[in-house]
C-alpha cells in the first residue's frame, strides 16, 4: 500500500513562514493603523473639545454683558494655535455675535447647530451651550482644520504598508532558498515576531545574524519594519508634544483674559493654574494659595452644595461670593465655575469678576429707596391726619353755621310778620316810606343767613 508522499519541509516552511509572517505583519500593521487612527482622532477631538468648553466658559461675560470687543480679544488668542481655523459666538436667538477666521482669509460665516461635535469637508466643528444660571443666552463654535492630522495617518499608513510589503516580499525571497540549516533562524524570527505582535513591544530587535545572506535581509527587513512602526509611535509622542504646546497655548490664552482665573482640582480644590491678574488681583506675589475654597473660606463640606450644583447644572455662573486677599481685606466678587480637563485631570475653570463697587451701590441704593419710602409714609400720614383735622373743622363750621343761621332766622321771620301787619295802619307817605326801608333791610339780612 503506497503512503501518501508527504508535502516538502522546504515548500511546507515557505508556507508556513510565509503565511506566519503574513498574518503578524498585517496584524500589527493594522492594529498600528486603527490605533493611530483613534487615538489621533480622540485626541483632536478632545482638544478642541477642551477648546470650546473653554472659550463657551471665558466668553460668558462678554455676552452677558454684550461687550463685542472682549469677544474678539478673546477669540483673537485662538491664532497662537495653527490647527484653529476659525471660531465664533452666536446668541441664544441664533445671530452670530462675534467670529475670528485664521489668517485673515475669506470664509463661509459660521453656521449655528446643536451643541457636539461635527466633522465635514476634513474639517471638525465643535459647539458648547453657553448657559448662564441655567439659562442658554449663546453657543461658542470652534473649528480646526484635520488635513495635518490625515496627512500624518496617511503617512504612516504608507510607510508601515511599504514596510509590511517589503517585510512580505523579503520573506518570500528567502523562502525560495530555504534550507534545514536556516530554518532554526527563521523561526526565531517568527517567535520573535509573534511576541512582538502580542506585546506590541515595537523596541524588540532580531539581533541573531543568519547564516545566509537572505536571512540577514530577512532580520534586516524585520527590524526596519519595527523602527518604522516605532518611528510612528515617535510621531505619535511628538503629537502628544504638540498637545502639550497646546495646553502652554492654553495658559497663554488665560493669561490674555483680563479677569483673575484659576483652574482648580475638581476632588479636593486643589489650585493646579492660576493667571498673572489673579496674582496680582489678590496680592499673591508669585504663590497662590493651595486650595480655591481656603479662598473662599470653605471646607470641602461647606463647598459640597457649590460643587453639586456644577455636577447638576453642568456649570455655575456669577455666583455671589466674598473672597480674602493676601491683606485680610475682603472683596464682593461673581464667581463662573465650568468643568474641564486640565493635565489629564478633571478640574474646574474659575473666573472671577470684582463687583464690589456694583454691590456697594446697589446697597447704597436700597437704603436710600428704604428711607424714602420711610419719608414718603411718614408724610402720608402726616397729610391724612392734617385732612382728618381739616374735616372735622369743616364739620364743625357747618354745624355751627347751622345753628346759627336757625336762631338769627326766628326772629327775622316775626320781624317780617310785624312789618307786614304793621303796613296796614299805616296812615302817612312818610311812615309807609320808613318802612319799606326797614322791609328792605330785613330782606338784606335774611339772604344773608341762607345757607
Amino acid at each position: 500500500m503506497m503512503l501518501k508522499r508527504p508535502s516538502s519541509l522546504r515548500r511546507r516552511l515557505q508556507l508556513l513562514i510565509g503565511l506566519g509572517a503574513g498574518c503578524v505583519v498585517l496584524s500589527m500593521g493594522l492594529i498600528w493603523m486603527i490605533h493611530n487612527a483613534t487615538t489621533s482622532k480622540e485626541a483632536s477631538q478632545r482638544h478642541l473639545l477642551s477648546h470650546v468648553d473653554m472659550l463657551a466658559a471665558v466668553a460668558r461675560p462678554a455676552i452677558s454683558f454684550s461687550d463685542p470687543v472682549m469677544a474678539r480679544e478673546m477669540l483673537a488668542t485662538f491664532q497662537h494655535d495653527s490647527e484653529i481655523v476659525q471660531t465664533a459666538l452666536f446668541t441664544a436667538d441664533g445671530r452670530l455675535f462675534s467670529s475670528y477666521h485664521a489668517g485673515n482669509k475669506i470664509a463661509d460665516l459660521p453656521v449655528l447647530r446643536a451643541e457636539g461635535s461635527y466633522e465635514e469637508n476634513g474639517h471638525l466643528l465643535a459647539y458648547q451651550t453657553i448657559r448662564l444660571k441655567g439659562s442658554v443666552i449663546g453657543t461658542a463654535m470652534v473649528e480646526s482644520d484635520l488635513r495635518m492630522l490625515y496627512d500624518n495617518m496617511r503617512t504612516g499608513s504608507i510607510v508601515v504598508g511599504m514596510a509590511m510589503i517589503l517585510s512580505l516580499l523579503l520573506a518570500y525571497l528567502i523562502s525560495l532558498r530555504l534550507q534545514r540549516q536556516i530554518a532554526s533562524p527563521i523561526m526565531n524570527l517568527a517567535g520573535l515576531m509573534r511576541k512582538v505582535g502580542l506585546e506590541q513591544d515595537y523596541n524588540l530587535r532580531i539581533t541573531q545574524g543568519g547564516e545566509y545572506e537572505e536571512i540577514a535581509d530577512l532580520h534586516d527587513g524585520f527590524n526596519a519594519m519595527t523602527g518604522e512602526i516605532q518611528h510612528s509611535f515617535a510621531l505619535i509622542e511628538d503629537q502628544r508634544h504638540t498637545l502639550a504646546e497646546q495646553e502652554k497655548r492654553f495658559h497663554l490664552l488665560v493669561e490674555s483674559i483680563p479677569l483673575p482665573v484659576a483652574v482648580s482640582r475638581k476632588k479636593d480644590g486643589k489650585i493646579l493654574f492660576v493667571n498673572q491678574e489673579a496674582l496680582r488681583f489678590f496680592q499673591w506675589q508669585d504663590a497662590a494659595p493651595d486650595s480655591l475654597f481656603s479662598l473662599l473660606e470653605l471646607d470641602l463640606e461647606s463647598s459640597a452644595p457649590l460643587l453639586g450644583e456644577v455636577a447638576r447644572q453642568g456649570s455655575l455662573s456669577n455666583r455671589e461670593v466674598v473672597v480674602h486677599k493676601r491683606d485680610g481685606s475682603k472683596v464682593t466678587m461673581a464667581l463662573s465655575m465650568q468643568p474641564v480637563e486640565f493635565s489629564g485631570e478633571d478640574a474646574l475653570l474659575n473666573v472671577l469678576f470684582d463687583i464690589s463697587e456694583r454691590k456697594l451701590i446697589h446697597d447704597a441704593l436700597a437704603r436710600n429707596n428704604e428711607e424714602l419710602e420711610k419719608r414718603v409714609r411718614s408724610r402720608t400720614e402726616e397729610l391724612r391726619k392734617a385732612k382728618e383735622e381739616a374735616d372735622q373743622a369743616n364739620r364743625d363750621k357747618s354745624r355751627f353755621l347751622a345753628s346759627a343761621s336757625h336762631d338769627l332766622r326766628q326772629p327775622l321771620q316775626a320781624l317780617t310778620l310785624f312789618l307786614g301787619s304793621l303796613k296796614f295802619t299805616l296812615t302817612s307817605d312818610k311812615q309807609r316810606e320808613l318802612l319799606a326801608q326797614a322791609q328792605k333791610s330785613n330782606q338784606a339780612s335774611a339772604i344773608c343767613l341762607v345757607p
